[in-house]
């Protein structure tokens, strides 16, 4: 093999080996990023039920209000 294509196939194998520990990097962060979207769309449901249950309280109060006191 002549120095050239050596050091061309260094070069690949130098370039192959930066673009499989990107792609390694870039996929550990996702699997973070999808972890705490998943916590913050739990966190955000938990929040909305909480407010959906008072919403039902208000109108009962408002509801209750409205009849009048009852005999």
């Amino acid at each position: 093999m002549s120095p050239e294509t050596i050091a061309i196939v260094s070069v690949g194998i130098a370039l192959a080996g930066l673009i499989a520990g990107f792609w390694r990097d870039v996929r550990g962060e996702m699997k973070a990023l999808t972890k705490r979207v998943d916590d913050l769309t739990e966190r955000v449901k938990d929040l909305s039920e909480r407010v959906s249950r008072i919403e039902g309280l208000i109108e009962g109060l408002i509801g209750s209000r409205r009849s009048g006191p009852k005999s």
